[in-house]
C-alpha cells in the first residue's frame, strides 16, 4: 500500500470514492483556549472585520418582499450588532477551474442543494435563500448587496481568491492604521490559524465565533493562538 501511495503526486488517502474527503477543521477550535467574555471595554475603541460569507446566514429572509427588502434587513443587522466601525469581506473569486479544499467543499454542498440561475434585481420578488446555492445567483446577490452597503457608508471588500486571507490582512492593516482593538467575526477556523504567520506581538486582534441558540459565543486572542502553535 505504501509503495502504491508513493507513486502518486497527491496522496490517495486524501480522497474517498474519488472525491476529496470532507475536512474536519472545525475540531481545531477545541484545542485553543477561549477568553470567558467579550475582550473589549469601550466599544468606541473597537473595529469589526466580518466574514461576508458567514454574515449571509444568521439573517432570516422575509417570506414576502423584494431583494431590496433583504438588503435593508442585512444593513440594519450590521448597524445594530456592529455599528459603523466595520468592514465586510466577501469572496466570489473561486472559479470552476480553481483547485483547493474550499472549492471542493462548495461543490459538495451544491450537489446536495442546488438551483437554477435566475436574473434578479432589487425590485425582484424573492423566493428563498436556497437560490444562493447557484454560484451565479450568489455572485449577483453579493454584487448588489455590496452596492447597498457602500451607499450607507459600510466598508466592503470582494476577495478575488481566499477571503480568509483578506479578512486577516484587513484586520492587521486596520489595526496598524487606527490602533484600535480589532474583532474578526466568522466561523472558519482558518481565521484563527492564519494570523499566526503575520501577526506581531503588539497587535490587539481578537476572533469571535458567534454561537447559535444554546451555543455560546467563543472569543479567541490571536496572540495566544500564535503562542500555542509556536510552542
Amino acid at each position: 500500500m505504501s509503495l502504491f501511495i508513493e507513486l502518486f503526486i497527491i496522496s490517495v488517502i486524501l480522497f474517498l470514492s474519488g472525491v476529496l474527503r470532507n475536512t474536519k477543521k472545525s475540531t481545531l477550535y477545541n484545542i485553543f483556549d477561549t477568553v470567558p467574555e467579550r475582550p473589549v471595554g469601550n466599544t468606541d475603541n473597537l473595529y469589526f472585520v466580518l466574514d461576508g460569507g458567514f454574515l449571509i446566514h444568521p439573517v432570516v429572509w422575509p417570506k414576502q418582499g423584494t431583494f431590496d427588502d433583504v438588503y435593508t434587513i442585512y444593513m440594519s443587522y450590521i448597524k445594530k450588532h456592529y455599528g459603523d466601525e466595520v468592514t465586510v469581506v466577501f469572496d466570489v473569486g473561486y472559479t470552476e477551474s480553481s483547485v483547493n479544499t474550499k472549492v471542493i467543499e462548495r461543490q459538495r454542498r451544491m450537489m446536495k442543494c442546488t438551483s437554477r440561475e435566475i436574473i434578479f434585481n432589487e425590485s425582484t420578488v424573492l423566493l428563498d435563500s436556497q437560490r444562493l446555492s447557484n454560484l451565479a445567483n450568489r455572485e449577483r446577490f453579493i454584487s448588489q448587496f455590496v452596492s447597498h452597503l457602500e451607499k450607507v457608508g459600510i466598508c466592503t471588500f470582494i476577495a478575488t481568491n481566499d477571503a480568509d486571507v483578506h479578512i486577516v490582512m484587513t484586520a492587521i492593516e486596520t489595526y496598524e492604521k487606527i490602533k484600535k482593538q480589532v474583532l474578526v467575526i466568522g466561523q472558519d477556523v482558518d481565521l484563527l490559524v492564519l494570523p499566526t504567520a503575520v501577526i506581531l506581538d503588539y497587535m490587539d486582534i481578537f476572533m469571535l465565533k458567534e454561537g447559535k441558540s444554546k451555543v455560546k459565543d467563543r472569543f479567541y486572542i490571536a496572540l495566544e493562538i500564535c503562542r500555542i502553535l509556536i510552542l
